[in-house]
């Protein structure tokens, strides 16, 4: 018995099966260390529009995740669609602002809106705006980024953000000063 039938699955389109072209995604442009943590099948370029840089981002749903599909569900949780939205950012990031692979980011700001559920078995994919990108010495610093997730032409949620880049030394530096705020680790 596979797992979509034991999650009584059964009604649902061969189109949401494992595809091995989906599986080809690299997790290193979403910061994943297991392939099934991926939600992304693919992120490319579209033109841009009055000088906005524009990307589209296909949500891969995988109706199998420990996490996200703990129980059957007909519609792709909202945390899923968080998680796929700041998983683009972070791919549109290495792949078209040339950011290194040994970079950290941090979010400074989330917003998020749904406006309808998005089913299982139909493509669901995101529309990017990059506003607001700053650059330091030549090198890309962060951007305000901006989705709206769609399904079948319709809206089902907008999602923007602030990401930022920051090296790991930074990063390290920063837990270092929040680990001494925590109880009893410096006392």
């Amino acid at each position: 018995m596979s797992i979509t039938e034991n999650k009584n699955y059964s009604d649902i389109e061969d189109s949401v099966k494992d595809d091995p072209e989906l599986d080809a995604f690299d997790r290193r442009l979403v910061h994943k260390y297991y392939d099934e943590n991926v939600l992304l099948a693919g992120v490319e370029r579209l033109p841009e529009v009055e000088g906005v840089e524009r990307f589209l981002a296909t949500i891969r749903v995988n109706i199998n995740h420990n996490f996200f599909f703990e129980h059957p569900r007909n519609h792709v949780p909202g945390l899923y669609i968080i998680e796929a939205g700041r998983q683009s950012g972070l791919a549109v990031a290495h792949k078209y602002f040339g950011v290194s692979y040994g970079s950290e980011f941090v979010m400074n700001q989330l917003s998020v809106d749904f406006f309808k559920f998005a089913n299982i078995w139909q493509p669901l994919q995101i529309e990017l705006e990059a506003k607001d990108v700053v650059y330091r010495k030549d090198q890309f610093v962060s951007f305000n980024l901006h989705g709206t997730f769609n399904q079948n032409s319709q809206l089902v949620a907008k999602m923007s953000g602030i990401l930022m880049v920051v090296g790991k030394n930074v990063m390290e530096k920063l837990e270092r000063s929040f680990a001494k705020l925590e109880p009893g680790v410096n006392a």
